[in-house]
């Protein structure tokens, strides 16, 4: 009998089948380690959560390249919903990458545990078998008198540190922090600071209680420093690299020529000024925070004259300062700010211009108001001002937790580490449907080819 001769597409149909066999699997090795690598680099580093009050509370962290940041939370006992992007994305409309994210989650009920996820790149992280968790403080009719803490925050080489994050700690309250703007500058109220059970605001000397800041900027570098209330309005200008205490008026180390306090007056302010905005600045928040000095309990008369009339009253405190949070949005365009008050029977009045961009136009940023809240995280352990985690990797599901941490003032705790959730519904790095209809094929052609040639061997 004729021996029957292996046709071509015979041939054809194997090579293409045990090419098909062999780029799937490469394929799905290639997908495995392109995720892990992803999920390394995006995994968020150095959590905090910061800022709470009765209504909001902050949750800032860094990554190891550029990615994408946000929140995704709810009430205690209910799935994870709500998203808010980075506060820089809702400034500008559009998503971006940093190494440094900052969310600020706001419009929360009293005395509410809420329960996130933080989601980096195209992953959500959680703390492996719980939920980040934080609960609100209760409500407090009173508000205390007005108290600031600003400065400037630069690189190695003097350039604003934008997106660099200051976080302020007041012994025995929660831990406060704000991001740095474009310009560099910073501002953090002080005065609506929580005790650590959040019951109260904290109570602290206006004078000579010392604090401590730390910058973290990432991929630009940390710095730390110690100042003292009295000396916080401005903080003397720091360089991302280096140490300062500025309470003894010196830098303690690596000195640089940006790092040198500003000029401040010497006993109690005698007459009237404005600190911000400054004459002719640019801003990009439309309710912008007027800064600035007086005699203490002197009462000042606050104008922003633009479409429509916005009036308000501050009362300098005991050391002078004051501060006036404007209470609705302003508009685009310039405006003019017009401060009087009363000072030893005569009337002194400080005028400036400033220009308010519309959104969109430019980024550039103001003075204002960052928010007053502080949140707990929810480790079995207490730990210092503002827990501190490091995520891995793990494919474990998502649970909820059953406790609440609130933070205190003794050092930064190391939490359970964060693992990517598994429920999260978010596209990951690389999906394997495809490589699977490949293999699947693959697979059907090897049959259908080892069919085709069996019956051309043994076939007539």
């Amino acid at each position: 009998m004729k021996r029957p001769e292996i046709t071509i597409p015979t041939v054809l149909g194997l090579l293409m089948a045990v090419s098909g066999l062999v780029t799937g699997i490469w394929l799905v090795a290639n997908q495995v380690r392109e995720r892990g690598v992803a999920s390394a680099e995006e995994t968020p580093q150095e959590v905090k959560i910061t800022n709470i009050s009765d209504s909001s509370f902050t949750v800032s962290w860094v990554t190891e390249r550029a990615t994408s940041g946000y929140v995704k939370y709810g009430e205690e006992q209910e799935e994870p919903e709500l998203i808010v992007s980075d506060e820089r994305d809702q400034q500008k409309g559009s998503v971006e990458n940093y190494f440094t994210h900052y969310v600020v989650i706001q419009g929360l009920k009293p005395e509410t545990g809420y329960e996130f996820e933080i989601g980096s790149g195209r992953n959500l992280y959680n703390l492996g078998e719980e939920l980040y968790r934080a609960e609100t403080a209760p409500a407090i009719t009173e508000t205390p008198d007005a108290d600031v803490a600003y400065g400037k925050i630069t690189t190695k080489n003097g350039d604003p540190a934008e997106g660099a994050i200051v976080y302020y700690q007041i012994p025995g309250a929660v831990l406060l922090s704000a991001i740095v703007k474009q310009s560099g500058s910073f501002v953090i109220p002080v005065s609506t600071a929580r005790v650590t059970d959040l019951t109260e605001y904290a109570s602290y000397d206006r004078e000579k209680t010392t604090v401590q800041l730390t910058i973290q900027g990432g991929p630009m570098g940390m710095t730390t420093a110690e100042t003292s209330t009295d000396n916080d309005s401005p903080v003397g200008d720091m360089a991302l690299g280096g140490t300062y205490a500025f309470t003894q008026q010196d830098i303690v180390s690596n000195p640089l020529p940006t790092a040198t306090p500003e000029p401040e007056i010497i006993g109690p302010p005698t007459s009237l000024s404005v600190l911000a905005p400054k004459s002719g600045e640019k801003l990009n928040s439309t309710r912008p925070q007027i800064i600035g000095k007086a005699p203490a309990g002197t009462e000042i008369t606050i104008e922003i004259h633009s479409e429509a009339l916005v009036s308000g009253i501050a009362v300098a405190d005991d050391t002078g300062n004051y501060a006036y949070s404007v209470p609705m949005d302003i508009p685009a365009g310039e405006h003019t700010l017009t401060v009087s008050a009363v000072i030893d029977g005569l009337v002194q009045t400080v005028t400036k211009t400033f220009m308010v961009f519309a959104a969109g136009e430019s980024f550039l940023p103001a003075f204002s108001a960052s928010p007053s809240a502080t949140m707990a995280p929810s480790p079995s352990a207490t730990g210092g001002g503002s827990p501190t985690v490091t995520p891995r990797v793990s494919p474990s599901p998502t649970a909820k937790p059953t406790t609440t941490i609130i933070p205190t003032t003794s050092p930064t705790l190391m939490p359970p580490t964060p693992t990517p959730a598994t429920n999260s519904g978010l596209p990951k790095t690389g999906e394997v449907n495809t490589t699977w209809l490949i293999l699947i094929a693959a697979t059907g052609m090897i049959i259908a080819g080892s069919w085709s040639y069996t019956k051309a061997r043994w076939g007539r």
